[in-house]
């Protein structure tokens, strides 16, 4: 019988067959049907598609339906509905063959693609049917590969497939770097086709280099190798982490995870808060130190702790910047060892003594052997405090009740009220120091000193604070006469200010005798002072002589004698006289016989320049 219909298939190395062909009344077995091989193909993956080509030879349009089916255990038998997908039919399942243009038959074609599911050989039947009576079979045969990935870590240990165990790779310095070498063999029966290896965590510690060509061929079955290296250069001290993947053909071990681990060798450096010891500092960061007065200090407390696993250097720890002069270090530590199964710490003080007033700043720089941070930084603040004295004059001085201003040189004049010499209660003059409301400290009094025992201080007032004030005495005691005069220094804890000296002034008065004959004439030490002559045996009316005190202290009359007390006699001698006071004492005259008659007067007192004064009687 003519042929009607014939299929060709083209197979995957592209090299034509022709298949059974179907008469009109062809048979519905499959004894004998064309076996189609497909390329062995990874499981998961598509193979090359083999092309069928249908050539209708009647001049009639012909339609044909595609059917897929699965061998019962090989049985060419009757055919079952194929339930599967691995053999899959590209296009339409209905199709139409175009009729015959004179000895040109019509061709229509059609694709069946291999995508196994399993391991190993797998089977199909391809039923091509058109008609009631015509059907051609072909037997689809292809394979699902069977490749075995087996890796080896770098001792030659075989690793399990996605093991929760690690690979524990050397330990490792910081800033250093070790390589590892895995090995990657196929034991399988068909090439392994290994598509990437990469790592999935433990970056950047963990690098994988592999040794794939740029074309990157399959590994050859039965032991074709290949190698990877991972490469490890610890971030950070301690135990570190990473995850390999190798991502392949072999479905049931895809992917194949490794999971790494290593010790990054180093010391690790961390610094202790100073305000709580139960946290760190980062770096940089900022410490804080309380007010401090000018010229005293305050420490803060640094501790170091080594949270490395080997021992950490400590190269250096220096303080720079605007204020370093003012920031002292104590008790460097050289070296921090690791404590098994912990920390280690060493302490080390920063003391702040500032010499001036006002904010303060400085950076503490620590150079540790930590590869990751061998600099740390941390800002130094402090504020330098400090008292403002300010200085006012007694009441009863001159200037009375004024601030005084401060020179380092020419020091402020205050002048005291004058007392009289070696008095009986000695004039007291109250000085007031105040803080100024500006001022940051309170003001310590450490000492007043005058270096006159004259001027005498009284007791030292107790610290001021800030806005407020204090009272100290001066007692001015002459022991002798005119001006008296002394340096008042008051030492204290400002610094701009740290002795404030004063001049002070004051007088020791005197008396000043004034002498005045019975007339009133103004008389003078000697001068000669004539009485009214007497007769023999009688006594003269007494003639009166008067004593004034233009001084500023009292005027003591210590005696009046007249060196001829027979004939002149002293009478009612005044004293003490007051100052700008006055008194009077008679001389009377009673002559012893006739013709003139003299007598020495003198007047003690305790007038220093008139003291004798002389007074010549006649």
């Amino acid at each position: 019988m003519a042929q009607n219909l014939t299929v060709t298939q083209t197979d995957t190395s592209g090299r034509p067959d022709t298949a059974t062909q179907d008469p009109i009344d062809g048979g519905t077995t499959i004894s004998g049907a064309t076996a189609v091989p497909f390329k062995t193909t990874d499981q998961g993956q598509e193979s090359p598609p083999i092309t069928f080509q249908l050539t209708n030879n009647l001049q009639v349009q012909r339609t044909y339906v595609l059917y897929m089916y699965a061998l019962d255990d090989g049985d060419v038998g009757a055919p079952q509905e194929f339930p599967g997908d691995q053999f899959q039919i590209v296009g339409q399942q209905v199709r139409e063959a175009p009729a015959a243009q004179g000895n040109t038959p019509g061709t229509d074609t059609f694709q069946v693609k291999f995508k196994p599911s399993a391991r190993g050989l797998q089977s199909a039947v391809l039923r091509i049917s058109h008609g009631n009576t015509g059907n051609i079979y072909f037997i689809l045969q292809g394979k699902g590969a069977e490749p075995v990935i087996q890796v080896t870590d770098p001792n030659g240990n075989t690793l399990s497939h996605n093991s929760d165990d690690s690979v524990t790779l050397p330990d490792t310095f910081l800033g250093q770097s070790r390589d590892s070498i895995f090995d990657i063999s196929n034991t399988g029966v068909d090439p392994l086709k290994i598509e990437s290896i990469t790592m999935t965590s433990g970056g950047p510690d963990f690098t994988v280099t592999d040794s794939l060509a740029p074309d990157n061929p399959p590994l050859a079955k039965l032991d074709g190798q290949t190698q990877f290296t991972v490469t490890f250069n610890p971030s950070l001290g301690g135990e570190r982490t990473g995850t390999v993947e190798i991502r392949h053909r072999d479905k049931p071990r895809d992917p194949f995870t490794i999971k790494l681990k290593a010790k990054g060798l180093a010391g690790k450096i961390a610094v202790l808060n100073p305000d709580n010891a139960d946290s760190t500092l980062g770096n940089p960061s900022t410490v804080t130190f309380e007010n401090t007065q000018v010229d005293s200090s305050t420490a803060r407390t640094f501790t170091i702790r080594n949270d490395g696993n080997q021992p950490l250097n400590i190269n250096s720890i220096a303080i720079s910047g605007t204020h370093e002069e003012e920031f002292l270090l104590q008790g460097i530590p050289e070296v921090i060892a690791p404590q098994a199964g912990g920390q280690n710490s060493e302490k080390f003080f920063v003391i702040f003594r500032p010499t001036s007033r006002g904010d303060k700043t400085a950076t503490l720089t620590i150079q540790s052997s930590d590869p990751v941070t061998n600099t740390f930084n941390i800002n130094l603040s402090a504020t330098a405090v400090a008292p403002d004295i300010i200085v006012t004059s007694p009441a009863t001085a001159v200037p009375a009740g004024q601030t005084l201003a401060y020179h380092n040189t020419t020091y402020p004049i205050v002048t005291l009220p004058s007392t009289p010499v070696n008095p009986a209660t000695p004039l007291t003059s109250t000085f007031t120091i105040e803080n100024d409301d500006d001022a940051t400290a309170d003001l310590t009094i450490t000492g007043i000193t005058s270096d006159s025992t004259e001027f005498v201080v009284g007791a030292v007032p107790a610290p001021v604070a800030a806005g407020g004030s204090g009272t100290f005495t001066v007692t001015f005691t002459p022991t002798g006469y005119g001006d008296r005069t002394a340096t008042l220094s008051i030492s204290s804890n400002d610094e701009t200010k740290p002795v404030f000296n004063i001049e002070l002034k004051a007088s020791g008065l005197k008396p000043n005798l004034i002498v005045k004959s019975p007339a009133g004439t103004l008389l003078s030490s000697n001068d000669n002072v004539p009485l009214t002559g007497t007769l023999l045996g009688n006594s003269s009316s007494p003639s009166t002589f008067t004593i004034e005190n233009t001084g500023g202290q009292a005027l003591t009359i210590a005696s009046i004698q007249s060196s001829n007390s027979t004939e002149f006699a002293v009478n009612a001698i005044p004293s003490p006289v007051a100052a700008g006071g006055s008194g009077t004492f008679t001389v009377t005259f009673t002559p012893s016989s006739y013709g003139q008659r003299t007598a020495n007067l003198v007047i003690s007192s305790n007038d220093p320049d008139k003291s004798p004064f002389n007074i010549a009687l006649s």
